[in-house]
């Protein structure tokens, strides 16, 4: 073999060991990569195992919510309903109807009506429609509650939350900020089970079905 064949040798061999070295290292960045993606569905799988985790949750603990908003609607219903004509008379004190056909009417339809939707949200009955009609009521009395504690607390020169009185709710007199701080509570009851969609207990968790 002269010298001109072996430097072709030479050099043949050197880019055969060029061209492996290369094929490795490609088969390396592939394994990295393979590697980087399986840890990136890893991390996939884990943040939605989370949410998975945390949606369950809320699940299981918007059934008490729902039965402590439904309970609480029973009972301020019942105590208004068992005692007309006293709920008559706190309704009269708020001095927002003077129409005698339409207090009586208020004062016999309101707690019957508070009863059904505290059992409709306890039996799970259409709870998201439930919950807004709820936050509809609290709202505007727990506003109306405020403004004669405030009424109150100017004409007797007392401190807010000094003021008590019986504001019809079943629960006889009490505090204004206790009362605040109960109502509140209430409310996000509601907010929450119009915006959950828990159907854990619920006999029929919507009336009309969605498309």
């Amino acid at each position: 073999m002269n010298p001109n064949q072996e430097a072709i040798v030479s050099d043949n061999g050197r880019r055969e060991e060029a061209e492996g070295r290369g094929q490795r290292a490609e088969v390396r960045g592939q394994g990295t990569e393979g590697r980087g993606q399986r840890a990136g569905d890893r991390g996939q799988r884990s943040e939605g195992g989370g949410r998975s985790w945390l949606r369950c949750w809320e699940e299981i603990l918007a059934v008490p919510a729902r039965w402590l908003l439904g309970g609480a609607f029973i009972y301020m219903g019942l105590v208004k309903a068992l005692n007309p004509g006293a709920f008559l008379e706190l309704v009269r004190e708020y001095h927002i109807v003077n129409n005698s056909l339409i207090l009586n009417s208020i004062a016999a339809a309101l707690p019957w009506f508070e009863v059904i939707c505290g059992l409709l949200l306890v039996a799970g009955v259409a709870v998201r429609g439930t919950a807004v009609v709820t936050l509809g009521m609290l709202v505007p009395f727990t506003v109306t509650v405020l403004r004669r504690a405030l009424t109150i607390a100017s004409v007797q020169k007392l401190a807010f939350c000094a003021v008590k009185f019986d504001c019809g709710c079943g629960n006889g007199p009490q505090f204004i900020c206790k009362k605040l701080v109960e109502n509140s509570a209430l409310i996000l009851l509601s907010c929450w089970l119009i915006f959950s969609a828990s159907r854990y207990f619920c006999a029929h968790f919507e009336l009309f079905k969605r498309d």
